[in-house]
């Protein structure tokens, strides 16, 4: 059944999905938003993960050089003469090396694709960091830990900094100035 077109009667849809009078092909969009252009990544952020990457990178090299050594019996027999399992010791630091750098520029790479989930877990997993090696530090005296927090702590710092409208495009937000 078709009902007749009458005369002087504008469709009821115009061709395109554009209304009458809108600048837009589909109308003005969600809440009238105006078209922004979507922002850069920031240089910072970019920066931030690099150094991610190269700290992972250290951290894993450290880790397997640790399990290696867990390994070495004469490395072992050393420290055997003070009673304590170095092996044991040196397979579960190594072990948790690996798997905690391993994460961390898993992370760097969700974040560099704009996921701010994967950047405050990379916040969480540094903080962490941070957290242990900082007691390590109070129970030892060995300061040589301040060289890796310092590093997290840049990291992070360029990663959120200046962050926070290009997070928001990419998740869909309205960008934010």
């Amino acid at each position: 059944m078709s009902y007749p077109q009458y005369p002087d009667q504008p469709e009821q849809y115009p061709p395109g999905g554009g209304y009458p009078g809108s600048q837009y092909p589909g109308g003005p969009g969600y809440g009238g938003q105006e078209d922004r252009p979507a922002p850069a990544r920031p240089g910072k952020l970019l920066e931030g993960c690099i150094l991610t990457w190269v700290g992972s990178a250290a951290g894993l090299l450290v880790g397997v050089a640790f399990l290696a050594m867990s390994g070495s019996d004469e490395f072992n027999d050393v420290f055997d003469a003070a009673g304590a399992d170095v092996e044991t010791f040196l397979k579960v630091l190594g072990g948790a090396l690996v798997v905690w750098s391993l994460l961390a520029a898993v992370l760097a790479v969700f974040t560099v694709m704009g996921n701010r989930w994967a950047a405050i877990a990379l916040a969480v997993v540094g903080g962490s960091y941070i957290a242990l090696v900082g007691y390590g530090i109070v129970n030892s005296g060995d300061v040589s830990g301040l060289i890796g927090i310092a590093w997290v702590l840049v990291s992070l710092a360029l990663i959120f900094s200046g962050s926070k409208a290009w997070f928001d495009h990419k998740r869909g937000k309205g960008v934010s100035y």
